[in-house]
């Protein structure tokens, strides 16, 4: 009797199971990955993907740069994809790191950009303010933009701020300023060689000038920018035992304008960027020239 309950239970199970692996199509469908769940970052612990199966490195991470992914392991120690969720509206970011939903992008997540990059590892402001670019390593740029109302991108915190009047966006004056080079009008460090042809207020390629530099209008290079600085020493950007030392200097008709020299350190000493004098450097710490 006991093997016959055995049996009827097992032919029931098999039968079971059988309708569960081939359901009636009019009722259930097999769900297929989504295609455009499979764009996967290269990031400090990658997916792969193998067939229609996700292989999981991490229990949190990111499917996309909106997408998070958790995964749970098996008691061979692998891991089993759970699932992926897309991040909400006010954290619209996945964190390369933690497979958290934040409120500020990964510098792997941009979109993909046609911008120039001149300067790795750098942030650049972009015609519109909601915008900027990141320049990594590769000298490969990523498009990033703002999110919320009112808030602009802001090149001298690098990062979004809320923008308080018009004039706290800026912007590079490339109206009739073809093949010149011209400094963004709040963030004078940056600048843009303005271009000849169509989009003449597009600029053809972002650059940046050393701290407390400004690109200069007539000399078209970059100088000490005195008259945001003030008085007193700004480094020399292309010699650490240099410095320039900027002083207000008033005409005889009362006009007032920066004076800028270049002077030396003394034998031994480098111009420290953080004390903004000449120290003692004897073990090149500061100056390796």
């Amino acid at each position: 009797m006991r093997v016959l309950t055995a049996v009827l239970f097992l032919a029931a199970f098999v039968a079971i199971n059988a309708e569960i692996r081939l359901p009636d199509p009019s009722w259930a469908v097999e769900v297929k990955p989504d295609p455009t769940k499979r764009r996967l970052l290269e990031l400090n612990n990658p997916l792969a993907l193998v067939g229609d199966d996700i292989v999981c490195n991490k229990i949190f991470s990111c499917a996309d740069c909106s997408t998070s992914r958790v995964c749970h392991p098996k008691d061979d120690g692998t891991l089993v994809h759970l699932t992926d969720i897309t991040c909400p509206e006010d954290r619209p970011y996945c964190d390369s790191a933690s497979g958290t939903c934040l409120s500020t992008a990964s510098l792997d997540c941009g979109a993909e950009d046609n911008f120039v990059c001149l300067e790795k590892n750098a942030f650049f402001p972009d015609p519109d303010c909601k915008k900027f670019h990141y320049c990594n390593e590769k000298f490969q740029s990523k498009l990033f933009k703002c999110i919320g109302d009112g808030t602009v991108y802001n090149a001298a915190q690098k990062r979004c701020v809320t923008q308080t009047d018009s004039s706290s966006c800026g912007k590079f004056n490339c109206d009739g300023n073809t093949l010149k080079k011209m400094k963004h009008s709040n963030f004078p460090r940056y600048y843009a060689m303005c271009k000849t042809e169509e989009n003449i207020d597009q600029p053809l390629v972002v650059g940046v000038c050393p701290p407390y530099y400004e690109i200069g209008v007539n000399s078209q290079v970059c100088e000490p920018d005195c008259q945001a600085h003030g008085n007193g020493n700004v480094p020399d950007a292309t010699d650490c035992h240099k410095y320039f030392t900027c002083s207000e200097t008033k005409l005889a008709d009362g006009r007032v304008y920066m004076q800028r020299t270049s002077k030396s350190c003394p034998t031994g000493n480098s111009f420290d960027t953080s004390l903004f004098m000449c120290v003692p450097d004897p073990n090149k710490q500061i100056c390796n020239k």
